[in-house]
């Protein structure tokens, strides 16, 4: 049995207080809360990242660790001072440029073909794998490559913090035969996650962190439906607004479009149309090519010429700041598409394109004053700006990469909300790419998958 008491404070403000933890060996605990600055310092102490090393005098530094530098008091533990942390960019984890690197310097191995087939194998990858550079990887490849060294590790341990929106139903398939396989050996295995009903069944004990405290709670509470009344209200609200849609043009059009990187097959032949007033949720297999098609919608990937038309217009014909009016694009890390820096330049930037409920919608939800760094802003936060500063009178497309990863309840409320208003303000088309199993199928989209190199409906 492992013990751990904490707390921690940062400027004399207590964000986690008293939290007790008893880690039971060959069991798997499930904390989950509203994601905020509490639940991800959390998570970062059970890694052991934090609290953070002393700082320089940095004042840009400063600025991005000022909440990571707390005082953490123990007053009971025992806790491994060493355990295998993955946590929601895979990318931070993965070091070096091919994946046998990965897997023979992270591990500390010789190139062993056995070995490695046995450690890739418990996410269902191949050893074709091995020479594949983690560049030309999906962000669902590296995570199951990330997820393939943290249970490789010979910690007691293993910490998942916001993991399962990256996988697909094998790769989710997978985790819980790596979680059990775990449990048998006497490891512990905490997990931190929004989207986590896929895993009820290696789920030994479930937490609650709320008020700055950890709660024990009844597991079938927990696995019971999540949904609020505010989020069935926000989900009728856009049902009904998709329905009441009338207009269905052609906004996107897509036509026997091939695509390969190097020698690795995407697509082949494939044809889609986008129509306007509806709403696309795409799904499939990591690996398959989804965020590589929003990539190729938004021209960031080349293509052929005359293979797809936007307005009737082939793609390839627009400038780069024509297909930003007529394109929308939050991928999954909206922090790399933030060139504004305070709330005060989006605010300029919004109230010059006199959209009234762009302007709504900013002010509803952000309501600091104009000097607020948007490097205080949360991941959620992060999304939902950049979905409304994106939008303009000319916009014809939104695209949303995995929109819900990491959003609580509360955040998925606000998504529906935003979503819901952008819909009945304006013609527009919505192409959702996403693995939320849980919120997805309620939505009334089109649902389509990827499919031997096509994208067809589901």
């Amino acid at each position: 049995m492992k013990e751990l008491d904490f707390s921690y404070t940062i400027k004399n403000k207590i964000l986690l207080n008293q939290i007790h933890l008893s880690l039971q060996e060959g069991s798997c605990l499930l904390i989950n809360g509203d994601e905020d600055k509490a639940f991800t310092i959390l998570g970062a102490i059970l890694g052991r990242i934090l609290p953070c090393m002393e700082l320089p005098d940095i004042d840009s530094l400063k600025l991005l660790y000022r909440d990571y530098n707390g005082d953490l008091t123990f007053s009971k533990n025992n806790y491994p001072d060493e355990v295998s942390y993955i946590g929601c960019d895979p990318d931070r984890h993965l070091l070096f440029s091919e994946v046998w690197e990965e897997l023979s310097a992270q591990l500390g191995l010789a190139f062993d073909l056995e070995r490695f087939r046995t450690i890739l194998n418990q996410f269902s990858l191949s050893v074709n794998y091995l020479d594949r550079k983690i560049e030309t990887l999906s962000g669902g490849e590296k995570m199951k490559i990330a997820l393939c060294l943290a249970f490789s590790f010979p910690h007691e341990v293993i910490i998942l913090h916001g993991v399962v929106p990256w996988l697909d139903k094998q790769g989710r398939k997978d985790l819980m035969q790596a979680i059990t396989s775990a449990k048998q050996n006497n490891r512990i295995v905490i997990i931190l996650e929004q989207e986590y009903h896929c895993l009820e069944s290696v789920i030994d004990y479930t937490y609650l962190l709320s008020d700055q405290q950890l709660s024990l709670t009844e597991k079938t509470q927990m696995f019971n439906d999540p949904f609020s009344q505010n989020i069935i209200d926000q989900l009728y609200r856009l049902n009904t607004a998709i329905e009441n849609k009338k207009a269905k043009e052609v906004i996107l059009d897509i036509n026997q479009l091939s695509f390969s990187y190097g020698t690795n097959l995407i697509y082949q032949n494939m044809s889609l149309k986008l129509m306007k007033n509806t709403i696309y949720c795409l799904n499939g297999d990591n690996g398959t090519g989804k965020s590589t098609l929003a990539n190729i919608i938004f021209k960031m990937e080349k293509t052929d010429l005359n293979r797809i038309s936007l307005l009737n217009k082939d793609i390839n014909s627009y400038s780069r700041q024509e297909i930003n009016r007529y394109i929308a694009y939050v991928g999954q890390f909206p922090e790399n598409q933030m060139i504004w820096n305070t709330i005060g330049e989006c605010r300029q930037l919004i109230q010059s394109r006199q959209l009234d409920f762009s302007l709504t919608l900013f002010e509803k939800f952000f309501t600091w004053s104009d000097a607020y760094p948007l490097v205080y802003l949360n991941f959620a936060e992060l999304k939902f700006l950049l979905t409304i500063m994106l939008i303009t009178r000319e916009t014809r497309l939104l695209i949303l990469d995995e929109p819900t990863w990491s959003l609580d309840l509360p955040g998925i409320e606000r998504w529906l909300y935003i979503l819901c208003t952008i819909l009945n303000e304006m013609d527009i088309s919505i192409f959702i790419i996403s693995h939320a199993h849980s919120i997805m199928p309620l939505i009334k989209a089109v649902n389509l998958k990827v499919e031997n190199y096509r994208i067809v409906q589901a």
